[in-house]
């Protein structure tokens, strides 16, 4: 799958939200997908989450074109935000795009608010469809 195509995907579900990204968005999706990284400063609110989500995810289909079908083992990102109030907001957004592009992958969460069971749960399985909450 092409850039182009990958582009699309993000550019229909921004359209299906009556949304449309940012032009800092795009610019962000195309680095990640060129291989390159950086720093992304931006207001909250601005949506710095999907212009650093979706060219995960979009690599994640790019490398796995039965990506409804599979779950493929492994982890795929860490995020790691010194706010834990944002934590749960994040994790809503980007189960969001997984939900509704019908991506076989999830979404957990750590804190220090995590308990000790279910941090040997995660440390035994990563996030699996039963999702992990703080």
């Amino acid at each position: 799958m092409n850039r182009e195509e990958l582009f699309s995907i993000a550019e229909n579900w921004f359209e299906q939200q009556n949304w449309s990204p940012f032009p800092f968005q795009k610019k962000t999706w195309k680095a990640f997908l060129q291989g390159k990284n950086g720093l992304l400063n931006a207001p909250t609110g601005s949506g710095k989450t999907y212009a650093l989500w979706f060219p995960i995810v979009l690599n994640y289909i790019k490398q796995n074109p039965d990506y409804k079908t599979k779950h493929k083992k492994g982890l795929k990102a860490i995020w790691i935000t010194p706010l834990r109030a944002l934590s749960q907001e994040i994790r809503q957004s980007a189960e969001r795009v997984v939900s509704d592009l019908g991506i076989q992958m999830t979404v957990g969460i750590r804190s220090g608010d995590t308990s000790t069971k279910t941090r040997a749960e995660q440390k035994k399985q990563m996030p699996r469809p039963a999702h992990y909450h703080t």
